[in-house]
């Protein structure tokens, strides 16, 4: 079986893709990765529509992410937008579960 370090070994590049494609105005409120399909499933508040606009094309050109699908965005009366995404990553990014990537000397 997997043990819980070696499932968070393998998610943490996930969490580094994620840090880096994040603009500073969305936040996450959850979090999901499969990686047998390698998605990502998260919900997010943006401050302004324009944080969720720019935060939607940052993801799509980023070159680890294969796909990008969003729905229930929500405007609240606070000007804020709550949505979920779900990101595919590119094959190769994330070192397969099962599979032993080191090289040892």
């Amino acid at each position: 079986g997997i043990t819980l370090l070696n499932a968070h070994t393998r998610s943490s590049p996930a969490f580094d893709i994620l840090e880096r494609a994040t603009t500073p105005d969305v936040r996450y409120t959850s979090f999901g990765y499969e990686p047998l399909t390698r998605v990502m499933t998260l919900s997010a508040v943006a401050k302004t529509d324009r944080a969720f606009a720019e935060q939607l094309v940052g993801f799509r050109q980023n070159p680890n992410i294969e796909k990008v699908e969003f729905d229930n965005m929500q405007l609240s009366k606070d000007k804020t937008v709550s949505f979920s995404i779900e990101l595919t990553l590119k094959e190769n990014v994330i070192p397969k579960i099962g599979t032993n990537n080191s090289q040892n000397p």
